[in-house]
């Protein structure tokens, strides 16, 4: 076998096998009528699920997609597959420029903005957590601050179910940031902001499962942390789909897909080896364990924090019980940050962080 991991394994019929279920089937047809012919801003949009995201909306004819990222080399690659004639405009920005971010708004006047740029890998956050605070906390207020200035319709985050009493510091983050939109969406009436808690994803990239695959193709031993790891996992259309449909949701919302039960990473290891090396073929496995800010089971749901079905969709929405209560926290939470930032205060900030996503639970 060809080294590096098969290209097709995390798309078509092969996410299925991988799931263990039927893909979730989501309506967007209300979806599809308001993107089809607006303007669309999408931020992280040279990562696995931003590109996926800018694909799928030239399939309904936008008016206009601006894609923008940090990343230059991954905004080129992205550049490499649109079509020509794609009406998208790749932007270099990196969403901490709240100056630049409006002045970005207030020239292309996007009507929908997904944002989705983030720092994401927990081991590099416990390390250096002056990062992804920056970007998911920081960076993330930047972006509503300047979509609801330049009047955009909709703005849609994307969160993750490590935000649920998280024990990393990037659970954290999508912990504040959760809170500061919810605020945000609470307190002006231009811009309806809505969230999805993401699970893992297939194919997304830097995930374990694309691990896995390249260490199937090129026939080594796969790492498992942990034997007794479980995750949530959902297929990369049915992440776009979610968020195409939070769009209807109601202002202020965060909405989770129904994936069902945990899978353990084993069992999707395994999976994953069969599809690459064949069935019957057996890993080899070496336990590496646990590292910072990892749990073996991730969480939907807080204590404040009950899951009501969408009526017959596949879909939970989020409610919170405390939401109005912790407002109050979030004031001066960005200057007390930025402050800390400045200082060079990590050890502080890591601990703030920790603390104060805690308390918002």
């Amino acid at each position: 076998m060809a080294d590096g991991a098969p290209a097709n394994l995390f798309v078509g019929a092969s996410l299925e096998s991988l799931l263990g279920r039927p893909l979730r089937e989501i309506p967007l047809e209300a979806a599809r009528e308001l993107l089809g012919g607006s303007r669309v801003l999408v931020t992280g949009a040279g990562g696995s699920v931003g590109t996926a995201l800018v694909h799928a909306l030239l399939d309904i004819r936008p008016a206009a997609v601006v894609a923008l990222d940090h990343h230059e080399a991954q905004l080129f690659a992205l550049g490499r597959t649109l079509p020509r004639e794609a009406p998208v405009d790749l932007r270099l920005t990196d969403v901490r420029n709240e100056r630049k971010l409006q002045r970005m708004m207030d020239e292309d006047r996007p009507d929908v903005v997904f944002h989705l740029a983030a720092y994401k890998h927990v081991p590099f956050g416990e390390r250096e957590p002056d990062e992804p605070v920056s970007v998911n906390v920081l960076g993330t207020d930047a972006v509503a601050r300047a979509a609801i200035a330049a009047g955009v319709r909709y703005l849609v985050y994307p969160s993750s179910d490590k935000a649920v009493n998280p024990p990393s510091v990037y659970g954290a983050t999508k912990r504040l940031a959760e809170t500061l939109l919810r605020t945000h969406a609470l307190q002006n009436t231009t811009t309806h902001i809505t969230m999805v808690r993401y699970v893992n994803i297939l194919g997304s990239s830097g995930s374990v499962l694309e691990t896995f695959a390249q260490q199937a193709a090129e026939g080594r031993p796969f790492t498992l942390t942990d034997p007794r790891m479980t995750r949530y996992w959902m297929a990369m259309p049915e992440a776009i789909a979610i968020l195409w449909q939070a769009l209807s949701q109601p202002t202020g919302t965060t909405t989770l897909l129904d994936t069902g039960d945990p899978v353990p990473v084993e069992t999707m290891g395994r999976r994953v080896h069969a599809l690459v090396r064949g069935a019957g073929a057996e890993p080899e496995i070496t336990v590496t364990g646990a590292r910072p800010g990892e749990r073996l089971a991730e969480e939907l749901a807080s204590a404040s924090e009950s899951l009501v079905a969408c009526g017959e969709l596949p879909i939970w929405r989020v409610v919170h019980s405390r939401a109005e209560e912790q407002m109050p926290l979030v004031d001066g939470l960005i200057g007390e940050l930025t402050d800390l930032l400045a200082g060079g205060a990590i050890d502080e900030l890591r601990a703030r962080v920790m603390t104060l996503a805690q308390q918002l639970q």
